[in-house]
């Protein structure tokens, strides 16, 4: 499973709403495929507004990471340069769907939902190559 936000960890005041929100999609994906799964968080460091990525990192591994069962999942962040401007769309990646999430993963409070658009684009698949291509973030 791959989660693609440009804005992912650089929030001040809604990481909160993230980890519940990948928390409750890691929980829905374990409860149908009951296998050890990847998941991969890919972020651009366009957005990190002075963050370095290593802090970057850190804060993703302690706000959102540490809530989620290590025992069933193998976690992987990696934090893209984009100097051509590709990434800014949200995306949920699975081996056969692409999903578009806006306006992003902090759209579930543990309680609630806030309105969010979730559609299938499979069209997308181009646009995440190219983003899985950017290099890594020192």
């Amino acid at each position: 499973m791959g989660i693609y936000d440009a804005y992912l960890g650089h929030a001040h005041n809604n990481l909160q709403d993230f980890a519940e929100t990948i928390k409750y999609l890691v929980s829905i994906w374990l409860n149908c495929y009951k296998v050890k799964t990847q998941l991969a968080i890919r972020i651009n460091t366009k957005a990190s507004y002075g963050y370095r990525s290593a802090d970057i990192k850190k804060k993703i591994k302690q706000y959102i990471l540490a809530q989620l069962p290590n025992d069933k999942l193998s976690f992987y962040i990696y934090v893209k340069q984009d100097s051509g401007r590709i990434f800014h769309a949200r995306f949920l990646e699975t081996d056969s769907r692409i999903f578009r999430c806006e306006p992003g993963f902090d759209f579930y409070d543990g309680n609630s939902f806030r309105q969010t658009s979730i559609t299938i684009d499979n069209s997308a698949r181009n646009l995440i190559t190219k983003i899985r291509a950017l290099r890594e973030a020192r």
